[in-house]
């Protein structure tokens, strides 16, 4: 059976949009006033890459939908823990032989066990969580008729964005639930599968990059001269990144690889497979790159013209360490015992970056 295309493009994608927005991160962008074609253009760049986590979120939802719990269900969370142990070891090697960072051994396994080890790490803090409600969300999603799917995916985005929308105005609605985003993606990922969007794919771009370039003519005109504000509207669970990975999402998982070059066939695959060692150790690879960049371009408004250059560099070392993470990681899991594997059938999954169509 052919592997689909499309949740390989999505993950792809989703991994080069994080390590974009950690490309803003680093390159000084966030003290440069908003002013000008660069700065406005970068801004909304930077809006459209904020995509990538709730594409990741939504990707595990429209994969993971149908799964059910049962007892061997945990033993799936073992190979992403042995990949965020890996790079976490990874990480700390890095942060004390090369950083110069005071870290004993008992200081690296409480960072490992608190999750600052690779600094990256709060998605997998995050997704714990997610896994472990997986089986639950998935019986209640699907023991609802089809009006009663809407009507949750609906409700999930009203408590998740409406609040950040009204009480930048006035505090009227509880914000207590504007965290509660990761299963407001998961659930809109599982409803997508059922009910995927029905409109042209030039609406899709449209509404991708349009929220974007709105968010840029707002900051230009709410702060003229001004560093980029982040307000909890731009938020991941804001209804402007709502807007854009709702329209991403669909229009990449409409991808169809019967015209691609199979070059750029195993280059999306190899991304797509290594995207969760790539998220993690992309902080090595950052902070190695972004002082070599700094002094090769020291104005910082011209820097942000680098960001392909960036980005494709970033991408290639941190796919070189993903992979090496990822031999380690399978040697690690060979070692397990035999009663602690789990088999997949061919169509359960292991990790909203690791999982098999």
């Amino acid at each position: 059976m052919k592997r689909s295309f499309g949740p390989d493009a999505v993950r792809a994608a989703a991994a080069v949009g994080v390590l974009s927005v950690h490309f803003y991160l680093n390159s000084g962008f966030y003290e440069l006033p908003v002013a000008g074609g660069v700065m406005t253009a970068s801004t909304a760049l930077r809006m459209a890459f904020l995509t990538a986590v709730p594409m990741f979120l939504m990707l595990s939802g429209w994969l993971c939908c149908h799964q059910t719990w049962t007892p061997r269900y945990y033993l799936r969370l073992l190979p992403v823990l042995l990949t965020y142990l890996v790079c976490s070891a990874g990480c700390l090697v890095f942060r004390r032989f090369y950083l110069g960072e005071e870290i004993v051994f008992l200081g690296a396994l409480r960072r490992i066990l608190e999750f600052p080890a690779a600094p990256y790490s709060w998605y997998i803090e995050m997704y714990i969580g997610l896994f472990l409600l997986q089986p639950l969300l998935n019986a209640g999603f699907s023991a609802l008729p089809e009006r009663g799917k809407l009507a949750l995916t609906v409700s999930l985005f009203a408590i998740t964005s409406l609040p950040l929308v009204t009480n930048s105005v006035y505090h009227i609605l509880p914000a207590w639930w504007t965290n509660f985003y990761p299963v407001a993606y998961y659930i809109l990922g599982a409803y997508l599968r059922e009910k995927p969007l029905r409109c042209r794919s030039g609406w899709l771009w449209l509404g991708w990059l349009g929220v974007a370039a709105v968010h840029a003519a707002v900051q230009r005109w709410l702060y003229p001269g001004e560093p980029m504000v982040i307000t909890a509207l731009v938020s991941r669970g804001g209804p402007g990144v709502f807007v854009e990975s709702l329209c991403l999402f669909s229009l990449l998982m409409r991808s169809d690889d019967a015209r691609a070059p199979r070059a750029w066939q195993w280059i999306v695959r190899r991304i797509a497979a290594l995207s969760l060692p790539m998220y993690l150790l992309s902080y090595i690879t950052a902070r190695l790159l972004s002082p070599r960049l700094a002094a090769a371009v020291p104005d910082g408004v011209r820097r942000q013209l680098v960001l392909p250059l960036a980005v494709l560099l970033n991408l290639v070392d941190s796919g070189v360490l993903a992979q090496l993470c990822e031999w380690l990681t399978a040697g690690l899991q060979a070692l397990l015992p035999q009663k602690w594997k789990y088999h997949s059938s061919g169509s359960s999954v292991q990790a909203p970056e690791k999982q098999k169509n």
